[in-house]
């Protein structure tokens, strides 16, 4: 909206420029082009030449925008992703602190199955490996031991360990 502000206010300036010119100069231009005769006036020609700067203007940044517009679009969806998990966890760990456990595994698995984020990938095997123990499904706690193992690191599997107090 702003830009097409400021392409407004320049369009207008140059009709106004165009207009005192014309009030005072009254020259004209000849261009020849091989066997052809362009006859303007002065201020057609300087309108001519202030709006084609305004256009050249304006498709350069079009350029420029669509050039940028697929690293945009990563960008938004990586965002878009990374609130999706944030609101994910907060919802599994409201459901863990409320007692319900099955939804609160659910949506833990969600945070670690698209996050990108060590700690939150931490927090997340956490909260489904207790959920899981809660719950009292020993293959579910051993699908979390086997996933945290692939997708973490080693210190964040020493940690995992450490809060959870499970040993190998």
């Amino acid at each position: 909206m702003r830009n097409i502000f400021w392409k407004l206010i320049a369009i207008i300036l140059t009709m106004i420029i165009i207009w005192g010119f014309a009030q005072t100069n009254q020259g004209n231009v000849i261009i020849y082009l091989a066997e052809y005769r362009i006859k303007l006036s002065l201020n057609v020609l300087i309108g001519i030449w202030l709006i084609s700067l305004i256009l050249s203007y304006s498709l350069i940044r079009l350029w420029k925008n669509l050039y940028q517009l697929p690293a945009k679009f990563r960008q938004l969806r990586s965002d878009r992703i990374i609130r999706r998990n944030r609101i994910n966890l907060s919802i599994a760990e409201e459901y863990y602190f409320a007692n319900n456990y099955a939804l609160s595994y659910r949506y833990a698995l969600k945070v670690a199955k698209y996050d990108l984020d060590q700690h939150n990938l931490l927090i997340a095997y956490i909260l489904a490996y207790k959920s899981a123990q809660l719950l009292k499904d020993s293959d579910k706690c051993t699908a979390i031991k086997q996933q945290l193992e692939n997708n973490l690191p080693i210190k964040q599997q020493q940690k995992f360990t450490l809060l959870t107090n499970t040993h190998k």
